[in-house]
C-alpha cells in the first residue's frame, strides 16, 4: 500500500547510466527505473500514491519525469536550462498530512535557487534564494525533526 514508502528507507543511485531504486528497509533487490545516458545529476522521491518521480540535468537541461493526473500517466517535461543541480522531494510524509503534501522540484540557475510545485503542475517557477555562491550544488533537503521545516544542504 502507498503508506507503506513512509516507513520504510528508500535510496537511488546512478550507475552505468542507469537510475536504480532499493528499498533498505526490506533489503529487496535494486530496481533500474530508468536508463539515461551522461546524467550530470539526479534525484529521485515518490509522489503521494508511491509512484516514482524523478528530475535529471542532461548538459545544462533540467527534465522532471513525473505523474500528470491531468493525462494519468506519466511524462517528462523539459523544464529549464542553464542548470547547475537540481532536487526533488515530497513534502510531507506524516500520515494524517499526506493529504496537503506536495512534491517539490527545486534547482539552481544562474546561481539562484528556484521552485516549482506539482499542485501547480511544475509551470509556475519561484525564486526561493538569490545570490548563491558560483559552483552552488544542492547536496540534500530534509525536513527537520523538531519544527518540520524544510532543510536545505547547498555545498560549493
Amino acid at each position: 500500500d502507498s503508506t507503506s514508502m513512509f516507513n520504510n528507507t528508500w535510496i537511488y543511485s546512478y550507475e552505468e547510466n542507469n537510475v536504480k531504486v532499493r528499498n533498505l528497509t526490506t533489503m529487496l533487490p535494486e530496481i533500474t527505473i530508468t536508463t539515461i545516458e551522461d546524467i550530470k545529476q539526479v534525484s529521485v522521491t515518490f509522489n503521494q500514491n508511491m509512484q516514482v518521480q524523478y528530475c535529471y540535468i542532461l548538459e545544462d537541461e533540467l527534465y522532471l519525469y513525473w505523474f500528470d493526473s491531468l493525462i494519468n500517466n506519466y511524462t517528462t517535461s523539459s523544464i529549464s536550462s542553464d542548470i547547475t543541480s537540481c532536487y526533488i522531494l515530497l513534502d510531507e510524509t506524516r500520515d494524517n498530512l499526506i493529504g496537503t503534501s506536495n512534491n517539490l522540484l527545486y534547482y539552481i540557475k544562474n546561481n539562484n535557487l528556484y521552485l516549482r510545485k506539482q499542485n501547480e503542475r511544475f509551470t509556475i517557477e519561484y525564486l526561493a534564494y538569490a545570490n548563491l555562491p558560483t559552483k552552488s550544488k544542492i547536496y540534500n533537503i530534509q525536513k527537520t525533526i523538531d519544527t518540520q521545516r524544510l532543510q536545505f544542504i547547498i555545498k560549493t
